[in-house]
């Protein structure tokens, strides 16, 4: 499983499009109630500590899964409004069976 960004850097404001892959060689499953309610965490660097934004509120419904097939590919988009440093990230499950999840993160972007 891959997430890449569509460059290495943007404008506060800019949209930022993340393609996920499945490179795996079954489905996994991931929520959509992440940063901006969507499927991916935006992250950004303060302090030396990663930290979300845009997190979706929890309104006490349950959890939605998106399924994504081995080999598929998937556009997101995020748009960081503060200037920084930058990252996305996807908690995925191979089975819904109560094996722990898997969080694969991009590589770091600036937001000037």
């Amino acid at each position: 499983m891959t997430l890449r960004t569509d460059a290495a850097s943007y404008h506060a404001g800019d949209t930022v499009t993340v393609t996920l892959r499945n490179g795996t060689s079954g489905s996994i499953r991931f929520q959509n109630q992440e940063s901006d309610c969507g499927v991916i965490v935006l992250l950004r660097l303060e302090g030396g500590t990663w930290k979300g934004v845009d997190l979706c509120p929890h309104l006490g419904l349950p959890a939605l899964y998106v399924q994504l097939d081995a080999g598929q590919s998937q556009t997101e988009r995020v748009r960081p409004d503060t200037t920084g440093t930058y990252r996305v990230e996807l908690d995925y499950f191979v089975a819904l069976d109560g094996t722990p999840s898997t969080v694969v993160s991009s590589a770091g972007f600036q937001v000037t």
